[in-house]
This record gives structure tokens, sequence and C-alpha cells, in this order.
């Protein structure tokens, strides 16, 4: 967009221009509500006597596309920013309503909820293949040989000793563990938060200095092994004096079973000192649980598992999902028409891959 401001009081007859100056600002545009109007010319035999040709009457018209909700008024675009809003950005149908209302559009909630279901009721088959591909790639899994970082959840024990697997931990949650004593003993909760601030300094400078995996390896263990002995001896000497039922007790108890697997973060600089990566794949659901507070039963459950799913499966692909989710609900329901269309072809990745070859 652009703007002229030509001088004001001016005879600008007594003037020639000779060059401009230009200034930009960076403005916004509220999203805009708009109706598409589906227009089918209908065409009738100029010669009532000539016969239409095979399979034709006399009257012919374009069928009508096949639309997400079946005789329903939203698009494609107004349901995916529907889902976006609610699932993505974490906003309520409250105030989803309210918004629509600043636009000019009174939407009952009611009708924001007949939308919503039926939307991810379209979108359920395309979770059910997801759900196939996860499945069939975890086989694939089973031989797996190699690292595997995670916090103290018990379920990980199955791979405690497995040959070829090395279990390590997760600092992270070793500290916020000993964060929860900080109340009950202020004194000795500081001292293991000072050291474990160290370990993530040591971390800190090796990624601001941009080294190699194996130049961090050897610094871990010129830097970060001293720390980690001082600490293990720390709970060896300080867990007979605390009582075990003690909070003090507890994080201790829990920190040490776990320490042999904080170690082996430093035989590897490809390795993390705490698995916040995936810690932050899922803070998403957990920031929608709060707003949500609950799901209300075991449908509004469900459709949560849908949206988040496919939603977590476009920030892994990279892909834009209010470009997707667009797409891919106009198309679905030609899927659900044709059988034989393979819905793997809409899966982000998938998805990803056809647009890059339309380009």
């Amino acid at each position: 967009m652009e703007v002229v401001i030509e001088p004001q009081d001016l005879d600008l007859t007594k003037y020639k221009r000779i060059g401009e100056e230009g200034t930009r600002t960076l403005e916004f545009e509220p999203g805009k509500l708009y109706v598409k109007e589906i227009i089918r010319p209908k065409y009738g035999l100029k010669d009532n006597t000539a016969l239409p040709q095979e399979h034709q009457g006399g009257i012919v018209i374009a069928g009508l596309p096949l639309l997400p909700i079946y005789k329903g008024l939203p698009g494609a675009s107004l349901l995916a920013e529907i889902l976006l809003q609610k699932y993505e950005y974490h906003v309520p149908f409250y105030r989803q309503i309210r918004e629509f209302h600043h636009l000019g559009l009174k939407i009952p909630e009611n009708t924001l909820h007949g939308w919503f279901k039926p939307a991810c009721g379209l979108l359920k088959p395309l979770y059910d293949e997801l759900k196939m591909q996860v499945l069939a790639a975890r086989n694939l899994l089973e031989p797996f040989k190699g690292y595997l970082q995670s916090d103290g959840y018990a379920a990980y024990n199955v791979f405690e000793g497995k040959e070829g697997v090395c279990l390590v931990g997760c600092l992270a949650h070793i500290r916020r563990h000993y964060e929860t004593a900080k109340e009950e003993n202020k004194s000795q909760t500081e001292y293991v938060l000072a050291k474990i601030q160290e370990l993530y300094r040591i971390e800190q400078a090796a990624d601001i200095q941009g080294i190699s995996p194996e130049m961090r390896m050897s610094k871990r263990q010129e830097q970060a092994l001293p720390i980690l002995d001082e600490l293990e001896q720390w709970m060896e000497t300080t867990c007979p004096k605390v009582l075990p039922k003690s909070r003090m007790g507890q994080v201790i108890a829990y920190a040490y079973t776990l320490w042999p697997r904080m170690r082996n973060y430093l035989k590897d600089g490809r390795l993390k000192i705490d698995n916040n990566l995936a810690e932050n794949a899922i803070r998403p659901i957990a920031l929608s649980r709060k707003n949500f507070l609950f799901c209300g039963n075991h449908e509004a459950v469900e459709n949560t598992a849908v949206i988040c799913s496919l939603l977590a499966s476009c920030k892994a692909s990279q892909v834009n999902p209010r470009e997707w989710l667009t797409d891919i609900i106009a198309w679905l329901p030609y899927y659900a028409r044709d059988k034989v269309k393979d819905l793997k072809e809409l899966l982000p990745n998938y998805w990803k891959l056809r647009k890059s070859k339309e380009i």
C-alpha cells in the first residue's frame, strides 16, 4: 500500500519534482471474513429438437463441489482458522466468538460447536492413517541401538542393561526436583542449584563457541566431570543426614538413582544435557490443557488428540499448519467419497513433498 503526501499551502506549479523520500511502516490488518459464492451456469440446448449427447440431458450444469460440511456454511479456510485458534494459539471458543463479533459476524456458541464436530470427524481418518504410520515405524525401532535420553519415568527402565542401548538422564528434571526442596532446606538446595548452573554454563559456552561434538566431549570431561563427581559425593554424605521421607531425602533418592544415567551425556558431544527439546514439543498440549481446564467427555478428548497430533506432525515436517489445514480440509471430502484415494498423500510430510514438486 502506498500513500503519497504532497506539501500543503504551496503553489506546486512553481516547483518541479526533483525526487522523493520514502518511509516504511509495518501495519496490521485484522483477519477478514468474506463470502465466496459458487456460480454454476446452467445450459439448455438451443435446438429443442436436437438430441443431446450420450449420458447428457437437455439441460446441463456443473456438479456442486464437495463441501467440508454437507450443506454447511463454513468453508475450508474458516474451519482451518477455528481449529488453529483453539489448538495452536490456545484461544477457547468463547473468545473466538468475541473476535468474530468484532469482525461483524455474530456466531452463536452452538453454531461454532456444530461446525467444530464435523470438522474433527473429517480429520479423524487422516489421524488414523498417521497412527498407522507411527505404529509401523515403532516396529522398525525394536532393534534400536544407541542413546535414549529421558527423565526418571519408570517405563524406560526396561531398556536398562539392554545391549547396545545407553540411557541418558535429564538434568532439567533433576533440577526441578531440587527446586521443590528449597523451602525445606534453602542452603543445601542453593548449593546443588549453583553446581547445576555451572554445568549449564559449560554447555552455554560451548554453544556460543560453536565447537565440534568431539571438542564438546573433551570440554565436558575436563570441566563437567569434576562437578558431577562433587555432586555425587555430596549426595552420598548428605543422604544419611536427612530423613528419608523428607522432601530433601526424596529428591536425593531420585537424583542419586539417576546419576549413572546423568553421567552418560559425557560420552558423546552430540548429546544434550537435558531432554528439553522433547519437553518443548509437547508443551502446547500442556498450555491448551490449562486453558481447557478439562475436555468434558471422551469425544472431546479424541478430538483433541486428532488435532494436536496432526499439528505436531506439521511442526515436525516444517509445514505451515494454516496452509496445510486449509488445503486438506477442502480435499478430504473427495478422499472420503473415493475410497481408492490414498490418505497418506495428505499427511504433512507427503503433502509438503507434493507441493514442492508443483512449484
